[in-house]
Parts: C-alpha cells; sequence; structure tokens
C-alpha cells in the first residue's frame, strides 16, 4: 500500500463513521512519517489498514462514547473490511481494530503523529514508528520482526529504543 490508498482509506473510514478522525495502530502508520525515504516492502506488503475510534483509543468508558465507537468501528468493517465490495474493487481494506488488543508503551498517546487527508478534512492519528515496533516486538511474529528491522535499516526507527 501506498500514501494515495493509506489516504483513500482514512477518507472512506471516517466519511463513513462520521468522524473526522481516527487512530491507526497498524504497520501502515508509518507511511504517514516516512517522507521522502525509502519505504521498505515490509511496510508496503499488508494491504489493510488497522483503525479504531478516539473514544476507544484513549479509554473513554462512558456507555454513551462506546455505543459510538461500536457503531463507528461496525460501520467501517461492514463497507470497507475484508472481503468487502470495497476490498474487491480496490485491493485493500479497512480493519477495525480493539487497541486493548496492542501493548502498547506508556505515554504513546504523547508521541502520535497527525496526518492530514484531504486538505485537513480528515486526520489520521498515527503511531509514532517507535510505539508500532514495540506493539510489533511484543506480538513476537517473524513478519513484526522484520518490519522493525527494516524501520531500524533506513532510520526511521533507532534501534537503541526498541
Amino acid at each position: 500500500m501506498q500514501l494515495p490508498e493509506f489516504d483513500e482509506c482514512i477518507s472512506a473510514a471516517c466519511a463513513i463513521a462520521n468522524t473526522d478522525r481516527l487512530i491507526v495502530i497498524g504497520s501502515q502508520a508509518v507511511l504517514a512519517q516516512t517522507n521522502a525515504r525509502e519505504i521498505p516492502k515490509e511496510v508496503l506488503m499488508p494491504n489493510e489498514v488497522d483503525v479504531t475510534t478516539v473514544h476507544t483509543a484513549l479509554g473513554l468508558n462512558d456507555e454513551k462514547w462506546r455505543n459510538i465507537s461500536d457503531e463507528m468501528l461496525g460501520a467501517i468493517e461492514f463497507h470497507l473490511g475484508e472481503d468487502s465490495p470495497w476490498h474487491t474493487a480496490h485491493g485493500f481494506y479497512v480493519e477495525t481494530v480493539d487497541i486493548g488488543g496492542a501493548v502498547l508503551p506508556t505515554s504513546w498517546q504523547d508521541r502520535v503523529r497527525s496526518h492530514q487527508v484531504r486538505g485537513g478534512e480528515f486526520t489520521a492519528i498515527c503511531l509514532d514508528a517507535i510505539d508500532a515496533c514495540t506493539a510489533k516486538i511484543m506480538r513476537g511474529l517473524d513478519k513484526d520482526k522484520q518490519f522493525t528491522v527494516s524501520l531500524i535499516e533506513i532510520g526511521l526507527v533507532d534501534e537503541t529504543r526498541c
């Protein structure tokens, strides 16, 4: 996935969920941080963008916000998820995730990166590369280790912080 496809996913997901921002917690979060650097194939290979709502990510447990988040995530998954008509037509999809399933470092919220889409109409709030790597290392899959090594090799992540 390239940045234009990433932007298209964020724009469509925000529009469906009737929100102006979503949090991106998967490997695609680093697309918004690479600037002109060479993007490793391990970052480009996944054809999905993992998103959650701000309410879910910030742990707002009020019943009102939980219901809104569940509805938003369900709508995104239905219209843009794996095997949806969107996925078939575009070759990529949006996967909704529970941020509680990711092992994230303390204060990850202080390091997020905002990426503006469609002239600022929508915002992808992306995990910082170091936090994405930490989550992947904690998951421990071989593909996640390679993802982390690739980001170290291009200098996006300092290996002393992993």
